[in-house]
């Protein structure tokens, strides 16, 4: 059953409760056969969200929210076991303004084990699958947030983004997705890995989709209408177009003759030498704040888990990748010194990368999202890349963690399928153009499905 936000909004009430407890079934069924929910509402809660809504806008319309994000009446597990009876009584902003327009909650998505990886292969509520191929990854951390939207449950489904678990997921599952820029959407209520790097996105079927889920959620006007294709430019640069899998690189080229031939002007941009640093920058920027700010939530719950250590919390981690992550944080921690080096440097990476956009004259940047298609199952520690084992994690990420470092908004795309498999095109802006960057990636889209 795939509707798109826009089809949901055309049924009427009673369509709608019919529909969303359609989905909510939908869910459950994935939950057991893909991994992608960790719990799924009753339908009498269903029911009952429906009638509080009354007439809302936006009454009855199904969402999904990761397990990371508080929804009141869910746990927030973080996709810990042991935060599995943490049950909060207040939503997260996000989640109340979703609420306040009517939308009902059918359940929290799995994820990669306190948002800290990016596979969601989970050691304490399993992986999520690909629901192309489940024996594949569906991309982490907001790997169940990008898998219910491709399977249909839902429309819209919140998830979180550090390092591009939004925007991984999307091109692993065939979806688009949005990570915006730093601050626009409200943060509260989230287990975070990192404030200055994680924000809450979006996962849907279409741009027009994300362009109303942010409206409401920004509670900001859209751009009126979208670019024509001639009216574009957009950026390449070399550092997104090397060593890429073969098939990824085949679908990249694909993608940009298409938006050559509909009028986008291409143009190659040098980034900032600073770019190669922000993988490094991103490293420990996480290494100092994640230890503080999983224990920062942890105090603000009801007791016993207030009290919990971040040895109590590593004790607790069931996903081995995660738990000699954390046991790395423990051990060799950032210092205060890096830290403040690290800070200095990504806005230096920002500052930089502004004035590249700005002087190349470009809307955006687009590259392929990951280098690589989905790996298998399981995968977490290496992957085959062009006949070398690599690790997994700065692989995937290599293109969307510089954005992520410097908070810039991305939103990512279906661009086309290799092998079988959706390979995803992301564009990226300057901070704070998001309401552009969607109205292009509108006009992108119309492109690459045309």
């Amino acid at each position: 059953m795939t509707m798109t936000l826009a089809a949901w909004l055309t049924l009427d009430p009673n369509a709608r409760r019919d529909a969303a407890c359609e989905s909510r079934a939908a869910a459950a069924k994935s939950a057991v056969s893909h991994g992608t929910y960790i719990f799924v509402a009753d339908e009498s809660d269903i029911d009952a969200e429906v009638k509080a809504a009354g007439k809302a806008s936006w009454s009855g319309i199904p969402i999904a929210v990761k397990d990371n994000i508080d929804v009141a009446g869910f746990p927030t597990t973080g996709g810990a076991s042991f935060l599995a009876n943490s049950i909060p009584q207040i939503d997260a902003g996000v989640v109340g303004r979703m609420r306040q327009l009517g939308t009902v909650v059918v359940g929290k998505t799995n994820l990669h084990e306190l948002a800290f990886g990016i596979t969601s292969n989970n050691g304490a509520f399993g992986p999520v699958r690909n629901p192309v191929n489940p024996f594949l990854s569906a991309g982490g951390s907001s790997g169940g947030s990008a898998a219910t939207v491709a399977d249909g449950t839902v429309p819209l489904s919140l998830g979180t983004d550090t390092g591009g678990s939004i925007s991984i997921p999307a091109a692993f599952c065939g979806v688009v997705g949005f990570r915006p820029s730093l601050g626009r959407y409200q943060g509260d209520g989230v287990l975070h890995l990192s404030w200055t790097r994680d924000t809450i996105g979006t996962h849907a079927n279409t741009v027009a989709d994300l362009r109303l889920a942010d409206e409401h959620i920004s509670e900001q006007p859209r751009v009126p209408a979208r670019p024509v294709p001639s009216e574009l430019v957009v950026g390449i640069a070399n550092y997104f177009y090397q060593d890429l899998d073969p098939a990824v690189g085949k679908v990249a080229e694909q993608a940009l003759d298409a938006l050559t031939r509909s009028g986008v002007r291409l143009k190659h941009v040098d980034l900032p030498r600073q770019l190669k640093h922000a993988e490094e920058i991103g490293r420990t920027v996480v290494g100092w704040e994640a230890p503080r700010s999983i224990l920062a939530y942890l105090r603000g719950l009801d007791a016993p888990y207030c009290g919990l250590t971040f040895e109590d919390v590593i004790a607790g981690t069931s996903s081995p990748d995660v738990a000699n992550l954390l046991r790395h944080l423990r051990d060799d921690p950032v210092l205060l010194e890096e830290y403040r080096e690290a800070m200095k440097a990504r806005w230096q990476l920002r500052h930089a990368y502004a004035s590249v956009l700005s002087e190349a004259g470009v809307n955006a940047m687009i590259f392929p999202t990951s280098p690589v298609l989905p790996p298998d199952l399981g995968l977490d520690k290496t992957l085959t890349l062009n006949g070398r084992d690599l690790p997994i994690f700065p692989t995937v990420t290599r293109h969307t963690a510089p954005g992520t470092v410097m908070g810039v908004p991305m939103v990512t795309l279906p661009a086309g399928s290799a092998e079988g498999l959706p390979v995803g095109m992301t564009l990226e802006g300057g901070f704070l153009t998001d309401p552009a960057l969607l109205a292009l990636a509108e006009t992108v889209e119309s492109v690459l499905v045309s």
